[in-house]
């Protein structure tokens, strides 16, 4: 159980740590005590969440960080593009070598003191069956779903033979995709994917093309959304738990953005029309 509470603070803490730490090189308006004060800010959560990511143990939250930042600085320095593809390559061609099933086991390696389990999700194998239990719900309630925070009683309710005797407490289905189906249905995915998606592109739009704090706060966002969806195929913050919060803010804060960048463009154009007349 312990492990679970770890990897959801591992979970939340992707979700900050891209920000904080694209706060920390954005450019300001000036030097005042706000910069001054914004930055020590910045830098001092970057600090922690850091410290939490690597103390947390969460294999599924380390690969999430260390994708977000290849697409991070794939997208804010274009000359080293060609360094992280090569590096892409390489990882692959190691993977292809030692094989798919044993490069998964060997990031989920199994538990020996779980070995009496039907289901252990600290392993590969354990998550794939619950996957299996948590599709076989999103069959059964497409629409309607079975609601938040379900999830933990109701796979063993309908699948009495998960349990075998053992007072298991699966919290969520280790997978953000899954998870929202069985809280709000298949009708509520869309919606999540399609806010998920507008997000993703308002911070990519903002960091190929705003100018200043804006470039780096839209990088932050892509980073974010990046390490939280990779770290979510093999875990996941539940939208009914309490560090799901954080997921909601972030989205906050790229409609702000969208808001606030858009704006200074349409100022700049009225300027430059109001030049040329």
């Amino acid at each position: 159980m312990e492990g679970s509470h770890l990897n959801e603070l591992a979970g939340a803490v992707l979700l900050v740590l891209p920000v904080s730490l694209s706060l920390i090189w954005a450019p300001g308006p000036g030097r005042g005590r706000a910069m001054v004060l914004l930055r020590a800010t910045a830098l001092s959560l970057a600090l922690v969440t850091g410290a939490m990511l690597l103390l947390s143990r969460s294999r599924s939250a380390w690969i999430g960080a260390v994708v977000a930042a290849a697409v991070m600085v794939w997208l804010r320095w274009p000359r080293l593009r060609r360094l992280i593809a090569a590096g892409l390559l390489v990882l692959a061609l190691i993977i292809l070598y030692v094989g798919p099933q044993v490069a998964l086991r060997s990031v989920f390696a199994s538990n020996p003191q779980e070995t009496n389990r039907f289901v252990s999700i600290e392993d590969l194998e354990g998550r794939v069956v619950l996957w299996d239990y948590a599709l076989r719900i999103i069959r059964e309630f497409p629409v309607t779903a079975i609601g938040l925070g379900a999830f933990r009683k109701a796979v063993f309710v309908l699948y009495p033979g998960l349990l075998q005797g053992q007072s298991l407490d699966i919290g969520h289905a280790h997978n953000v995709f899954l998870q929202v189906a069985l809280d709000v249905g298949i009708p509520g995915l869309s919606a999540y994917l399609a806010l998920v998606a507008t997000a993703l592109c308002i911070g990519w739009r903002a960091a190929r093309t705003a100018g200043g704090e804006f470039r780096w706060l839209g990088l932050g966002i892509v980073g974010s959304l990046v390490a939280f969806h990779v770290y979510g195929i093999t875990d996941t913050v539940a939208l009914g738990h309490k560090p799901g919060l954080t997921f909601w803010m972030l989205l906050g804060l790229a409609a702000a953005l969208w808001t606030v960048a858009e704006r200074g463009v349409a100022h700049r154009s009225d300027a430059v029309d109001s030049g040329v007349g």
